[in-house]
């Protein structure tokens, strides 16, 4: 978890919106592994709408089913 968070401070750093997007729905998928669907849910939410908001179709399709598996989980 420690790597994903690094990596979502560099791409925010670095204003990569894709890598940021990547790095936050990995960071769900971990936390929700954890048990703690809330918090991933949060931060798939963030992916999601970041990779809508600035175009990038295919990763929001991707993240998709990670955003409907964390709202029914929660």
């Amino acid at each position: 978890m420690a790597l994903h968070e690094e990596e979502e401070r560099i791409c925010r750093q670095l204003g990569n919106i894709e890598g940021l997007a990547y790095s936050l729905a990995n960071q769900a998928l971990l936390v929700q592994k954890m048990g703690r669907a809330q918090a991933g849910l949060s931060l798939v939410e963030q992916a999601y709408q970041l990779a809508s908001e600035h175009g990038y179709a295919a990763l929001a399709k991707e993240i998709s089913p990670i955003l409907e598996s964390l709202r029914q989980s929660g």
